[in-house]
């Protein structure tokens, strides 16, 4: 009040000069000891007996003024204070030029502590910015590692104002206690690169779902199952190079989601914040926490997950006999036995033979295996997302220039890699990660190349995860500024933050508001909140520093929610009607402690149900989602289909959104003898070759789609020149298509010709009884048509037995119309209408298209 009272009162020279003096006497006079006030000068070093004498002159100055109103009265005239005015003058105004009259006049911040005082409350409230090895209100205490400070097997020091315990590489347990548990770890990096337990080297760029590591069956005792499970995407337009995208983990029974590009947890179906605890923080079973892109994912059972969302992905569990053996653990990641030759093992069992540590993943039978831990459980959450594609069908597709080859990509790549390949030497940015050793840092090197040969926007990720590599191995975290030598962006930081090499992975947060004194998790570069504020990183996808009353909740198992408030006195949001839209009958909603979660109905997106947005089929995909370019993309059928049981219901589909309006879906397509020798059982659960745009979309399915509403067949016929016609391509669609159920053996019902192009008079196919079923469907091994099948080069149709096997066979084998078949075997091969065709394409849409659907409620 005293101090504030000087600023604001300019008029008044001897209230002034009072509130000075005042002031200093509150801050300053019982702060200084005797040997203090011998090297001190001014107002401010004075006893508390001569300032409560000027105190008292100040006084009687001011009563006298303030009687004489008339008089312009010196302020210290020589009648006020006698022979010490000068002296008293002089320390006035060497107090009043200090422009601080606070509380930190008194330096109460020890070991060059800076202090701050509260704009608020000047005189009485400050904090102290410690040196980074001190710590306390006043810096008073110094923080050192000593040989009692961490348990066995660990690095200690000092960062942040935190002592820091971290278990060395290959050992996990408690830092403070000591990490006693030996550990191996599988991980992935890049675009992406993976390293098995037992240290096998490869390349997988596929992009469907897959087993990373599990145990084959169960765990010996005490140790519970587990299972972690990734998802690659695509970089940029780039269909030859991908990085894993998503992530999920099983727990005691808990599914654990985690989305890299948003940053979103999902535990059980139902969205959470992060530190995550299952079930309590006092009883933590399970542990998810998050810092500087990194998720840290682990359980009472030493096993941890670690996925940085920049594309790297690390699974870590104990080196123990449990976990070792050649069938103990199983997925792309490998199993434990310190032997790398046999971790190429596919889901029956059968081992890919090795000869290298670093395999030539090019090869389509590794391709295969690694493909076959593809997985349909694992939570869809990107509903737009493009439909995945199998390492095989991407190895297929690639023609990228390797980094061995010598071109100008290549040595582009060596020289944005470069500082990597320094460090062996122990020179450059990186000159203090020669603690990796040669091998991993060549390694890594290798990884860059390719992955800047493919990706040239990824320099600055991938040498981010070597900095990151170096940094944990290094007892001293802080290696100095890597970016501008490299010219990478350094982060940007939100408001109230600042950028360090190595800021702490345990801040004060909103979850924890006093910064602990003890981490266990390695530092980071990344951004630190400024003093007065705490890390919110409840909201992942939006972190900020907020002043601690702007935090949320924690409930009382220790989970921490967004908004305001301290406490979590939750409001029930689903006692209102429209949230989820559960008065339009949308979604349900359930309620969360601080937040809440929708379930949406058939069709409806999440979070909030308020789109209708089905993927039923190509046609959905175009009126409901906008797309409009041919290409392969994800749809969920409605109804049954036992093919899919275990994949949601989600299968991949060539789409043809340009013909006619768009919106069909590729029903059969060969580039050549694909449909032979297939089962009934493979016709009915459909199949591909190397990509959807060359499948059989399955009997099931078909009949599913034609079924469940009215559906067209549109067929583009392709007839190569000969006999001195020309090549050309006709078309022709059957306005109703209907395919019975497996009951009746999947019979085709055409009530009327297909009409198009293609000439009408006489049906190509259908040439039975139209207003009755057609045929069945008839493969080599159920053929009781006569050998209709066998005649057809064992391929499946719905032949006419009869009618001499029909005038049909769109499903035939395909030639080449460079090598045409002669009269007598060209029955035998692609057929329509008692002739031999050189290619054909087979599509399903809805007959009303686009007007289908009835509109949505």
């Amino acid at each position: 009040m005293l101090c504030s009272l000087y600023h604001r009162e300019p008029s008044g020279a001897s209230l002034m000069k009072l509130a000075v003096v005042f002031c200093l006497l509150f801050v300053t006079a019982n702060s200084l000891s005797n040997e203090d006030r011998r090297f001190c000068q001014g107002l401010e070093c004075e006893s508390k007996e001569d300032l409560l004498k000027v105190i008292q002159q100040l006084q009687d100055e001011n009563r006298r003024t303030m009687l004489k109103s008339s008089r312009a009265a010196s302020v210290f005239s020589e009648e006020a204070v006698g022979g010490a005015t000068t002296r008293r003058s002089s320390l006035f105004e060497t107090a009043a030029s200090n422009a601080q009259c606070d509380i930190c006049s008194s330096q109460p911040c020890q070991n060059g502590g800076s202090c701050y005082a509260d704009s608020t409350k000047p005189w009485t409230s400050y904090r102290c910015d410690c040196p980074s090895n001190f710590a306390g209100s006043q810096c008073q205490t110094n923080i050192t590692c000593s040989g009692s400070s961490c348990g066995k097997n660990t690095d200690c020091y000092v960062a942040n104002h935190q002592l820091n315990c971290i278990c060395k590489p290959g050992y996990s347990g408690d830092p403070k206690r000591g990490c006693t548990m030996k550990t191996k770890q599988t991980c992935l990096s890049g675009d992406p690169h993976y390293q098995t337990f037992d240290g096998l080297r490869f390349e997988y760029q596929g992009t469907c779902p897959y087993v990373f590591s599990q145990p084959c069956t169960t765990l010996g005792a005490p140790f519970a199952y587990y299972s972690v499970r990734a998802a690659n995407s695509f970089i940029g337009d780039s269909r030859s190079v991908s990085a894993v995208s998503e992530i999920e983990v099983d727990f005691y029974n808990n599914t654990i989601h985690i989305d890299g590009s948003s940053r979103r947890l999902i535990v059980n179906g139902i969205e959470q914040h992060v530190p995550y605890y299952w079930p309590s923080k006092d009883r933590q079973s399970i542990a998810v926490k998050y810092s500087s892109g990194t998720f840290y994912v682990s359980n009472d059972q030493m096993i941890q997950v670690i996925y940085d969302v920049q594309g790297n992905l690390c699974v870590q569990v104990p080196d123990i006999p449990q976990f070792q053996g050649n069938r103990t653990l199983c997925g792309i990641g490998g199993n434990l036995d310190g032997e790398y030759k046999n971790d190429v093992v596919d889901r029956n069992g059968t081992v890919f033979q090795i000869t290298s540590k670093n395999v030539k993943s090019g090869d389509p039978a590794f391709q295969r295996a690694e493909d076959s831990w593809i997985t349909n459980n694992f939570l869809k959450i990107r509903k737009d997302a493009p439909a995945c594609v199998t390492g095989e069908q991407v190895n297929n597709l690639t023609n990228c220039v390797r980094f061995n080859s010598m071109n100008l990509d290549s040595e582009e790549a060596v020289t944005q890699c470069a500082p990597i390949q320094d460090a062996m030497a122990g020179q450059g940015v990186f000159s203090k990660c020669t603690v990796l050793g040669n091998d991993t840092i060549q390694s890594m090197y290798d990884n860059c190349v390719y992955d800047v040969c493919y990706a040239p926007d990824q320099k600055c990720t991938v040498l981010q995860t070597f900095a990151r590599t170096c940094q944990a191995a290094l007892i001293v975290k802080d290696f100095g500024d890597w970016r501008t030598g490299t010219k990478c962006p350094f982060p940007t930081c939100p408001p109230h933050s600042q950028y360090e090499v190595c800021k702490s992975s345990c801040p004060a947060s909103c979850a924890d508001s006093s910064s602990p004194d003890f981490c266990d998790l390695p530092c980071s570069e990344g951004c630190t909140c400024e003093q007065g504020y705490v890390l919110d990183n409840t909201q992942i996808s939006m972190v900020s520093c907020i002043p601690i009353e702007d935090c949320g909740c924690t409930d009382k198992y220790g989970n921490s929610y967004p908004g305001d408030g301290t406490t979590c006195e939750d409001i029930d949001e689903c006692l209102d009607p429209k949230t989820c839209n559960v008065d339009l009958g949308h979604g349900n909603c359930t309620n969360t402690i601080g937040s809440y979660n929708c379930t949406c109905a058939q069709f409806y997106d999440q979070p909030h149900c308020d789109h209708y947005r089905p993927t039923r089929h190509c046609a959905d995909l175009r009126n409901y989602w906008n797309y409009t370019s041919d290409g392969v993309y994800n749809i969920t059928p409605p109804y049954l289909v036992p093919a899919l049981k275990d994949q949601q219901g989600s299968v991949a589909v060539y789409c043809d959104m340009t013909t006619e309006g768009g919106g069909w879906t590729l029903m059969s397509a060969a580039n050549d003898s694909e449909m032979t020798n297939r089962t009934y059982k493979n016709y009915a659960d459909g199949f591909a070759k190397d990509s959807p745009y060359y499948n059989w979309l399955g009997l099931d399915l078909i009949s599913g789609m034609t079924t469940y509403e009215n559906t067209s067949l549109r067929l583009q016929l392709y007839r190569c020149a000969q006999n001195g016609l020309l090549a050309k391509t006709t078309d022709c669609t059957y306005k109703h298509f209907l395919i019975k159920g497996a009951a009746e053996k999947y019979a085709v019902v055409i009530p009327e010709v297909c009409k198009g192009t293609e000439k009408d008079y006489y049906d190509g196919w259908a040439r039975w009884n139209l207003t009755q079923p057609g045929p069945a469907f008839v493969a080599f091994d159920n053929d009781d048509t006569n050998n209709c099948s066998a005649n057809f080069r064992n391929t499946g149709w719905w032949f006419d037995a009869r009618n001499r096997c029909g005038s049909a066979n769109l499903n035939g084998v395909r030639y080449s119309c460079d090598n045409i078949p002669n009269d007598s075997t060209s029955s035998t091969y692609l057929f329509w209408g008692g002739s031999p065709l050189g290619q054909a394409w087979l599509y399903l849409r809805p007959t009303l298209f686009p007007n289908y659907d009835p509109t949505p409620p």
